[in-house]
């Protein structure tokens, strides 16, 4: 492998001239945007300058970086340079209004005095309609995949180094065009409104998809190419033509599908800003309409709604249930796979959390821990957080099983619909939601687990049982410390009264007391050596003691601590679990 990256470093060369024009064009713009900054503060964010910037490296990495010296010898490589040219580098250019920014970047006697004129004159403006028109931009997209991936003009960009540039060029112009309805940067027209958008995305993946399940499933070489070249990296061209299809097709329905589910969602929420009819960006609507700044603010809505801190531990628990339950592969470790298991599985989360918020928007708005979430303070409409909850649930469903198994589907699902149906109802009506609510909350390396192996086994049931009393002690602190919260709102989470203070200390003490024993559980097993024994005797040892002092002392500085180290104690052990598996 070293030697064979060795060789693709020492065919590379740097471009000189498309990385100095790249520079070059890279100062201009930020030129321009520190002086529209300066005249209107408020025109363009900080996110365009960044998106503009991340376009031309995307750029740069398609065509200049050591990726270049690899489409010759591997079609995945070459099926990565198209994407990034029309995927990624020209909707990032597009995002950063890159006419008016440049235009202002340039001297300003050739720039106003020759472009501007230029821009309004009759045959440009005659050339924005039918350039712009969705129909034309479509054909164009639509017709640079499929005409550049027929062998025959495959096989010609191959053997002339010309036609290589002008292929490459195709993709890039095909893909501002493409996207350039889409974002409608200035100048452009507003050929349609509401619907539009989603269903233009959605008819572009199905050449795409056709085209790459052509290329995942023929089972022969439809390039002739790649069949009378050293290959690199040890992979037949029928499994590399097989790559580059799967590639393609995850690929392109993300980059289309994203943008039209987000586009559904804003379209779904009544209280969407009235965007600039022409979708024109000038210094008058812009600094007049912070819609900017408002889109900024609805995403991080959407994100919040997520759960991000609680995602990240579900991501880590899922990790260790697939790394744990994978058996010795002979051809290394299966990224991809572990990349969709993840994907899908906190796709359900998200949904979940989503889901919850909607349920609960009313009672969250009671409490000072969570009324500030964005469902409860009214940032978002509650019909856009349903819909967006049931579109990442299903999502997340579908994709576990079509690109891991149907058993991580299922359990995922089964997560959903107890946190949903039979955790979020329960929390107003028994103490005992802890214990419902715990049976879902530790199914996440079961997931990970099914997804490596295809069953459960012994051990996957071993780091449920982890999960599961780990989260007593866990929701016990901060049932704790916003007790009073919780009962303004009207959760039942502790018994009222007296007992609250003694079912909380039992519910706390008697989990992390469990836990030791079923910490230690793997290094008989054989999931753990020695110093997994040592090093899980002493984490368990010190979560029991933090529960301890909350038993004896309920003060919420003391279930405070015990919060901390629960958030400490599951990452390492989990952690400890990967690094010591024997």
């Amino acid at each position: 492998m070293a030697s064979e990256f060795h060789g693709v470093s020492h065919s590379w060369f740097l471009p000189v001239a498309i990385t100095v024009a790249l520079m070059l064009t890279a100062l201009v713009y930020l030129r321009g945007w520190y002086q529209l900054r300066n005249v209107v503060p408020n025109l363009l964010s900080p996110w365009r300058l960044l998106t503009f910037e991340s376009g031309l490296f995307s750029l740069w990495a398609a065509v200049g970086s050591p990726l270049a010296a690899l489409d010759h010898q591997l079609l995945t490589a070459h099926m990565v340079q198209h994407l990034l040219l029309m995927t990624v580098a020209a909707p990032l250019l597009l995002l950063g209004a890159p006419v008016l920014v440049l235009q202002h970047g340039l001297p300003r006697r050739f720039a106003f005095g020759a472009i501007s004129p230029l821009l309004r004159s009759r045959p440009v403006a005659g050339l924005e309609r039918v350039r712009s028109h969705p129909v034309f931009c479509w054909l164009a997209g639509t017709g640079a995949v499929i005409g550049w991936h027929v062998p025959a003009l495959f096989a010609l960009g191959m053997e002339s180094e010309g036609w290589h540039v002008v292929e490459h060029a195709c993709f890039f112009v095909a893909g501002l065009l493409f996207w350039w309805p889409v974002i409608r940067p200035w100048p452009s027209l507003a050929w349609w409104q509401g619907w539009g958008i989603p269903l233009y995305l959605f008819l572009a993946t199905l050449p795409c998809d056709a085209l790459s399940a052509f290329l995942t499933f023929y089972g022969e070489v439809v390039y002739p190419h790649y069949l009378s070249i050293n290959r690199p990296f040890d992979i037949s061209a029928l499994g590399d033509q097989a790559c580059a299809g799967a590639l393609m097709w995850i690929w392109v329905t993300f980059a289309y599908l994203a943008p039209a589910a987000a586009v559904t969602i804003q379209m779904l929420s009544p209280q969407r800003r009235a965007l600039n009819p022409g979708g024109r960006l000038s210094i008058a609507t812009v600094a007049q309409q912070p819609c900017a700044v408002r889109s900024d603010a609805r995403a991080t809505d959407y994100w919040a709604l997520t759960k991000p801190e609680i995602n990240f531990l579900i991501a880590i628990a899922t990790f260790t249930g697939f790394y744990l339950g994978l058996a010795p592969q002979a051809h290394g470790f299966p990224r991809m796979l572990l990349i969709h298991t993840l994907l899908g599985t906190l796709l359900v989360s998200s949904g979940a959390s989503a889901l919850n918020q909607y349920i609960e928007r009313g009672f969250d708005a009671q409490m000072r821990r969570t009324r500030r979430r964005p469902l409860a303070d009214g940032r978002l409409e509650p019909s856009s957080v349903l819909w967006f909850g049931i579109l990442l649930s299903f999502a997340g469903g579908i994709y576990l099983a079509v690109m891991v198994n149907a058993l991580a589907s299922l359990l995922a699902v089964f997560t959903l619909v107890c946190y949903v149906a039979l955790y979020t109802p329960l929390k107003r009506k028994t103490p005992l939601c802890t214990l419902i609510g715990a049976l879902p909350g530790a199914m996440p390396p079961l997931i990970g687990w099914a997804a490596a192996s295809g069953t459960l086994s012994f051990g996957a049931w071993v780091l449920y049982a982890m999960l599961f009393l780990w989260q007593f002690p866990h929701f016990m602190a901060i049932a704790w410390m916003y007790r009073e919260d919780y009962a303004r709102a009207g959760y039942l989470v502790l018994p009222q009264g007296e007992q609250s203070g003694n079912f909380m200390s039992c519910q706390a003490f008697m989990a992390s007391l469990s836990l030791v024993p079923v910490s230690l559980i793997p290094a008989w097993i054989g999931h753990g050596g020695l110093a997994y024994f040592a090093a899980a005797c002493l984490l368990s040892s010190g979560f029991v003691f933090y529960s301890v002092r909350l038993v004896f002392r309920r003060t919420n500085a003391a279930a405070r601590r015990l919060l901390l180290a629960s958030i400490i104690y599951l990452p390492l052990m989990l952690l400890l679990m990967v690094l010591t598996k024997v």
